[in-house]
């Protein structure tokens, strides 16, 4: 695997992770237990991969709700764990927190074990019990016809100019649109990068997924950020030759531990890209009214992708119910 972005790419995404660091979650692996909590605890938990396609650096976060409670990061032959000093006081060792041996991990097993059976319930009490359980949720449900991939999804881009050019091309029609659409409020002044959820359906298209539990004001300005999510997307997916070959990996790494269906379809060379809007059931007539307005406003201002935004209503169960394109 490279460490670099090419010299002929402004930005790339990759979670794939090395085969050593993977196998120490698999059904024998130090740190396999970290992936049982991730497919069968009573909580909205989730695990994923990270690396850092400009250094290489690797880790695995294990997620409650929108909470990271453990941090396992990786170099060859050694690993240091982290976590916020929130939950410090939770049982977790402050000398975990240094380069060790992976020789030394067996010996560690059972206080880590002991610190995520403390702290796991504490985190789902708090921040996990709102936003962070709608995600959770919808991250770790796999249908037939979907699968959901990864979350909190960034492009690196090669430097700041970079990603400021590329986030200016994809917003500036957004954020014009969006200063006269006819609903109460100020609308947003600029947008963020990173995507709540990626997900691969049946028929090999990308799902971008923004989230939003029922009660929030953002509701209503939704669909443009979950727009600008799909045009990041789609631009990688059409000017990176490897994005194919990357979704593939991802997706087999994720399912060979369990964490995806078997099901999950190989995506083609230049996958379609869909926007997708994913709001906890139950959000108020008044949200719902004002959130359509805004799509409408988008699609009828020449915004394309607004016209292909796929709408759901999500349970806690993780659920997603289709709205026919209507909401």
């Amino acid at each position: 695997m490279w460490t670099v972005i090419p010299g002929n790419l402004d930005y790339r995404y990759d979670r794939r992770v090395d085969r050593e660091f993977l196998s120490l979650f698999d059904h024998g692996g130090d740190f396999r237990t970290l992936t049982e909590y991730a497919r069968t605890v009573r909580y909205p938990v989730d695990l994923q991969f990270r690396r850092n396609p400009k250094t290489g650096a690797q880790h695995a976060s294990l997620y409650v709700g929108l909470t990271t409670v453990l941090d396992v990061h990786w170099r060859p032959g050694s690993v240091r764990l982290a976590a916020h000093p929130s939950f410090h006081g939770s049982g977790f060792h402050r000398s975990w927190m240094s380069w060790t041996a992976l020789t030394e991990a067996p010996s560690r097993s059972a206080a880590i074990d002991s610190y995520l059976d403390t702290v796991i319930p504490k985190a789902a009490a708090g921040r996990a019990a709102v936003e962070g359980s709608v995600q959770a949720a919808v991250s770790s449900f796999d249908a037939e016809d979907r699968v959901m991939l990864d979350r909190e999804v960034l492009l690196h881009f090669r430097d700041t100019p970079t990603k400021n050019r590329v986030m200016d091309s994809v917003t500036a029609d957004l954020l014009h649109a969006l200063r006269t659409v006819p609903v109460p409020g100020a609308g947003p002044t600029s947008f963020g990068g990173k995507c709540d959820l990626l997900a691969i359906d049946s028929s090999g298209r990308l799902l971008t997924v923004e989230v939003k539990p029922k009660g929030v004001p953002t509701i209503v300005w939704a669909p443009a950020q979950a727009i600008v999510y799909a045009r990041l997307l789609r631009l990688w997916t059409r000017h990176d030759p490897d994005a194919a070959e990357i979704l593939s990996g991802m997706i087999s790494q994720r399912r060979e531990l369990h964490l995806a269906s078997s099901n999950a379809p190989v995506p083609p060379p230049r996958p379609e890209v869909v926007p997708v809007l994913a709001v906890q059931r139950g959000m108020s007539p008044e949200h719902r009214n004002r959130l359509a307005t805004v799509r409408s406003h988008l699609a009828n201002q020449g915004i394309e992708d607004a016209t292909q935004l796929k709408v759901y209503e999500v349970t806690l169960a993780g659920r997603l119910l289709a709205t026919g394109g209507n909401i």
